[in-house]
């Protein structure tokens, strides 16, 4: 979610205020960030008390609101809208061994479920993706783009991974070195906040927002481009061979008018709902909204720290599927 895992993130754009300890200088910018960091850890529990966490488990359980259009018949388009719901599975074994399993539920068609894991260096998706063709014919797939898919996989995972462990905890893994700069004051329709950029690996590039009064964070924000499209299904009961070539016509003519040409969102992952465990404030609501439009919604409902977790569960292998 949580969902973007293969986005390049860029820098958001919020409206900024002035502040007299902007500064040109890189090195002022990544001092600020620091001890606003430090500030954010001391509002969630403090050093001490997050020194004891040694590992992470949550559940709980992630909707999405799908505006749709259903082909009923050649001259008849319905506009429509569903709530879909998975069911999200987190552990983490700090300071790098992670697993997400997620169930989903699809606008069509059956359930599925897939892991993310971290383990160290090594990263994957279970069941893997297929094979992407990064040459523009989607008919050629060769070996490197077998090891490209791989490696988006890999850095997908380290990515979900380290917005929790950022988001949650305000710290980066091993295997993604984080760097930080502090940006200034910035207003948001939640109030004023502090934001930090944060930069990783593979042109890894969020920003951090920190409650200007509390210094809890509040956010996780970035923009990215895409080519956005609504979904067109078709629902016809027929037996008609006419009838389902016209409805092929207009599913496709329905699917090119409902394309948004390629351009950029502001995607923000916003955390609330904080509850003590462990002597450490854990955030148990996390809202993505992507244009200020609420997208998705995702409600922890059970948060544990310091349960045993079987190391066998981060082991396995990468691959690509043909």
């Amino acid at each position: 979610m949580l969902g973007l895992s293969f986005s390049v993130p860029a820098k958001t754009q919020l409206q900024q205020l002035p502040a007299a300890e902007i500064t040109g200088d890189p090195k002022i910018a990544a001092e600020l960030a620091g001890k606003y960091i430090k500030l954010a850890r001391a509002a969630i529990g403090g050093e001490e008390a997050l020194a004891q966490v040694q590992t992470l488990k949550f559940t709980g359980k992630l909707s999405r609101l799908v505006k749709y259009a259903v082909v009923q018949s050649p001259t008849k388009v319905v506009e429509k809208e569903k709530t879909l719901t998975s069911k999200v599975e987190v552990e983490f074994l700090l300071p790098d061994r992670f697993r997400k399993r997620v169930n989903v539920q699809p606008l069509r068609g059956f359930g599925y479920s897939y892991d993310l894991i971290v383990n160290g260096e090594r990263a994957w998706r279970n069941p893997p993706l297929r094979a992407m063709s990064f040459s523009g014919d989607r008919r050629v797939v060769d070996v490197d783009d077998f090891e490209r898919t791989i490696a988006l996989q890999a850095l997908g995972a380290r990515q979900e991974l380290t917005f929790i462990s950022l988001g949650w905890m305000l710290q980066s893994l091993p295997s993604f070195r984080l760097e930080y700069s502090y940006r200034g004051r910035f207003r948001t329709e939640g109030g004023l906040t502090k934001l930090i950029d944060v930069l990783g690996p593979e042109n890894f590039l969020i920003s951090l927002l920190l409650d200007q009064e509390t210094n809890l964070p509040i956010a996780l924000a970035w923009s990215f481009e895409e080519a956005r499209r609504q979904p067109v299904i078709v629902e016809y009961m027929g037996f008609s061979r006419k009838a389902w070539m016209e409805l092929g016509q207009r599913l496709r003519k329905e699917r090119m008018e409902r394309t948004k040409p390629r351009q950029r969102y502001e995607l923000q992952m916003k955390l609330s709902d904080y509850r003590q465990i462990g002597g450490v404030l854990w955030p148990h609501r996390l809202t993505t909204t992507i244009n200020n439009e609420v997208s998705e919604n995702f409600l922890i409902e059970n948060l544990e720290i310091n349960r045993p977790i079987n190391p066998k569960k981060f082991e396995g292998e990468p691959e690509a599927k043909y």
